[in-house]
């Protein structure tokens, strides 16, 4: 912050300085529009003072959007924890339920070990 400040003060120096030895009157026309005899250092100060408020002005906007936009990702972030919340609950739950046989799930089906009888126990 300090070093935007001292860059602004060293600049408004140079304007300042720049007005001052071109202070010659000059004829403004624009468009339809004209001024005679104004002094250049006035039409200079008064385009650096326009200048800094544009400048200023997209700033505000910029900062306004990004407002906007922080709240917006807040929100979905919210959204987005509660349903991690409620998942990690759903799983932690999952979890605890004692896990189920995987020979109940087959039916009545015989486990391999039964299925190899050997001759002996046929005769």
């Amino acid at each position: 912050m300090q070093v935007y400040l001292i860059m602004a003060l060293v600049f408004a120096l140079v304007v300042a300085v720049f007005a001052v030895q071109n202070a010659i009157a000059v004829d403004i026309q624009f468009l339809f529009w004209g001024l005679p005899r104004v002094p250049l250092s006035l039409v200079i100060l008064a385009s650096v003072v326009s200048g800094a408020v544009i400048v200023f002005v997209v700033g505000i906007m910029h900062q306004i959007q990004m407002t906007m936009r922080i709240r917006e990702l807040s929100a979905k972030n919210g959204q987005l924890e509660k349903t991690l919340d409620e998942l990690k609950a759903k799983l932690a739950k999952d979890t605890a339920k004692p896990d189920t046989v995987i020979g109940q799930a087959s039916g009545n089906q015989p486990s391999d070990q039964s299925k190899s009888v050997s001759k002996k126990e046929c005769d």
